[in-house]
């Protein structure tokens, strides 16, 4: 039976070295994203807790922020108003000024206008507040631009055409007469009494051009007062006209409390002339310190109606004004961004109101205006006032009526949203004082029954800092997984190597075994077979009987030689081959080698040449193992070199170096095999072909003694062109 032997296999023992490293790769690298996502989960419950933990009143708390300088901003105005803007010899000013607990207390509303506003430079302060009628207008406004009064498209034909004469007649250098004239002729044709005072006025300014300036001055303000709410043809009021001609004629005499009252009452409803009456009442003002203090503070209060009514207009623009209105919005004015609060305003009580009681007959709309850094800030300051810690991997933002607010700097409006909740400004309950049946009660309202809406959301505002102490373990355990993939790595590509030349040596043990027996089994053949003729008799000559003697000694001292090399390949593998170094002469040791290899070369039909000095000194060595290196060399010379060649052994001296070598005209070796030559078991060409004798060990007997000389073997080969070996051994160890 034929018997067929399983080539051994490396796939399994690969699959066992490295699947246990992929398995805990594959589980580390899992491991590692069930952690990220595990820290990022944590981090949106974290958010959820912190929004969590924020007091229900965080909306009061918030509207309060928002809402605390409208009473700093009212006591200012109010100090404004009444105070500084009036005439320096007002009761109520003097009043207000010599009140330490009123200047002190306006002292605080400044200090606290001015930590809200830091840029802020005591003028207008950002915060506007006004109220709407019915109609959408400012109570108490007037039309921007001016427009045609109504009386003026009630005249008749007639009236128009006296009118027409009067107006034209003052423009004219007629005299005082024929004004008056032409101005008795529009009071004959019976015109409404708006146009009746408006002719009034041009006979009026007419008289005055004779008059002091003391006079006319006085004349005109009394006149001022009787027609207030009168305006011109061209939608003026009369009594701005009358104020204008007062600072002219001021000019000469100096300003007087009635013209200041004008001016204050001007400021309080201005107009499109309002800046340049104030304009031309600077003069008047200069050369008095108070008087210039109070025209400042009118500045400041015309700035702040001009921007009531731009808000004004934007709110209407936006279409959320419908009569009396509770809602919130944002709006686009004076180059910013303003959040609007509107609320029912009851003007009898003076409070807000949620409902509108039945009673109440006069309701408008309370508006609140406040720009959107205030806002941010309000939210800020809310969020500070609760002590909420954010780590620092995390942002908040908020967003009010649909408007993100920029928060300042130190709160990080970007990042991936972790959690949000929603929520509302409200102001605490306070009294309003109501009238019922003719008694005063008292009634609890909330001042802010519009209720903003706002939401504040949690934010993944640095990310790398999140994931700093997870990525810190991943780098130690994707660390740990590369190392440990490394070593596996590298432990297969080891075992495979290893497997391989485990296979290599197999092989080349396969083949040792075979050529060894066949080197032991012609010699012991031959041997044998003289012997046994020997022994029949069968040679019976005595020159013959020597002739076999010789054969049997010369296939004896080649078995020797066989069975010495594989001894010493045995000792070199393992390690128990020792060297005895001893003064050797290296010449008379090859002189004698060559001599014990010329039978060796005689059969084989090649001549030794010996190229040896006689005077070469003596080098530390084992003899007998350089010996043996240099049979070992001779003998594979002589087996690859053709009949009738010369084998060279030469001896070259150097003060340091020996070089014994061989020289043969062979067929060469290729440059590629020049270092596996001196492998173990390894021969040129195929072993069913091969055409020399020996067992692949000789070569690799003689690198190892040289080098436990420590010297180096070197060989020169090419093919075609023979080999030569040297063995070059240092004179001293």
């Amino acid at each position: 039976m034929k018997t067929n032997l399983r080539q051994p296999n490396f796939l399994w023992q690969g699959v066992l070295i490295l699947l246990p490293v992929a398995l805990m790769a594959a589980f580390g690298f899992w491991a590692i994203l069930r952690e990220r996502n595990a820290v990022e989960q944590e981090a949106r419950q974290r958010a959820k807790e912190i929004l969590q933990s924020l007091p229900n009143d965080f909306g009061r708390l918030a509207a309060i922020e928002l809402t605390q300088y409208d009473g700093p901003k009212g006591g200012w105005f109010n100090y404004l108003r009444f105070g500084s803007a009036a005439w320096p010899e007002d009761k109520l000013r003097k009043q207000l000024f010599s009140n330490a607990n009123e200047l002190i207390a306006i002292t605080n509303d400044l200090a606290d206008l001015r930590r809200a506003f830091p840029d802020w430079n005591d003028g207008p302060p950002p915060i506007v507040s006004f109220v709407l009628d019915i109609n959408g207008q400012i109570d108490g406004s007037r039309p921007m631009p001016p427009c045609p009064p109504a009386w003026l498209q009630t005249l008749s034909a007639k009236q128009y055409e006296a009118w027409t004469a009067l107006v034209a007649a003052q423009f004219n250098p007629a005299s005082l007469p024929e004004l008056a004239r032409r101005a008795i002729a529009f009071e004959d044709s019976q015109p409404p009494a708006h146009a009746r005072a408006c002719a009034e006025f041009i006979k009026l300014r007419a008289e005055l051009q004779s008059q002091p300036a003391t006079n006319a001055v006085e004349r005109l303000m009394r006149f001022a007062r009787s027609c207030d709410a009168i305006e011109t043809e061209s939608g003026v009021p009369l009594a701005t006209l009358a104020l204008a001609e007062a600072l002219k004629r001021a000019q000469a005499c100096g300003p007087t409390a009635a013209l200041w009252e004008g001016l204050e009452a001007e400021v309080a409803s201005p107009g499109a002339l309002t800046p340049g009456l104030l304009d031309e009442a600077a003069p008047l003002a200069a050369r008095n310190p108070q008087l210039s203090q109070a025209l400042k503070a009118m500045w400041i209060l015309l700035a702040d109606k001009l921007a009531q009514r731009d808000l004004a207009d934007a709110i209407r623009q936006s279409g959320r004004l419908n009569g009396v209105t509770t809602t919130n919005l944002w709006a686009d004015a004076r180059g910013g961004r303003w959040f609007c609060i509107l609320q029912p305003w009851d003007t009898q009580t003076g409070a807000i109101i949620s409902n509108h009681p039945a009673w109440t007959t006069d309701i408008q709309t309370q508006v609140r205006c406040y720009p959107k850094s205030l806002v941010a800030h309000s939210f800020a300051d809310a969020l500070g006032a609760t002590m909420v810690a954010l780590p620092g991997y995390f942002g908040i933002s908020a967003e009010l009526e649909g408007e993100v607010v920029p928060f300042p700097a130190f709160w990080n409006n970007s990042g991936d949203v972790l959690a949000e909740e929603q929520s509302r400004m409200w102001l605490p309950a306070i009294l309003r004082r109501d009238l019922d049946n003719g008694r005063r009660t008292e009634t609890p309202f909330e001042s802010m029954p519009s209720h903003p809406r706002f939401t504040l959301r949690i934010r993944l505002a640095d990310r790398n800092l999140l994931y700093a102490k997870q990525r810190q373990l991943q780098l130690v355990f994707g660390s740990l997984i590369a190392l440990s993939t490394l070593a596996a790595i590298s432990g297969f590509v080891a075992a495979y190597r290893a497997f391989q030349r485990q296979q290599q040596l197999s092989e080349m043990k396969s083949n040792f075994v075979s050529s060894v027996s066949h080197e032991l089994r012609a010699p012991i053949a031959s041997v044998r077979l003289m012997a046994e003729n020997l022994e029949r008799g069968s040679v019976a000559e005595p020159r013959k009987q020597n002739e076999y003697f010789g054969f049997i000694a010369q296939e004896c001292r080649r078995l020797s030689s066989l069975i010495e090399n594989i001894l010493d390949f045995s000792r070199i593998e393992q390690g128990r081959k020792q060297y005895e170094f001893e003064p050797v002469n290296l010449a008379a040791m090859a002189r004698q080698t060559i001599q014990l290899m010329e039978p060796r070369a005689a059969d084989r039909q090649v001549q030794l040449q010996s190229v040896i000095p006689d005077n070469a000194e003596s080098a530390e060595a084992d003899g007998k193992a350089i010996q043996q290196a240099l049979v070992n060399l001779i003998d594979n010379a002589i087996k690859h070199s053709p009949k009738d060649a010369c084998v060279r052994v030469g001896l070259d001296c150097a003060p340091d170096w020996f070089q014994l070598w061989v020289e043969d005209k062979g067929d060469g070796i290729p440059a590629a095999e020049h270092d596996k030559i001196f492998e173990r078991f390894y021969r040129r060409g195929s072993e069913l072909r091969r055409e020399t004798q020996g067992v692949g060990i000789g070569l690799s007997i003689v690198k190892h003694i040289v080098e436990a000389h420590g010297g180096k073997i070197l060989v020169r080969s090419q093919p075609g062109r023979g080999s030569r070996f040297t063995i070059s051994l240092p004179a001293k160890r």
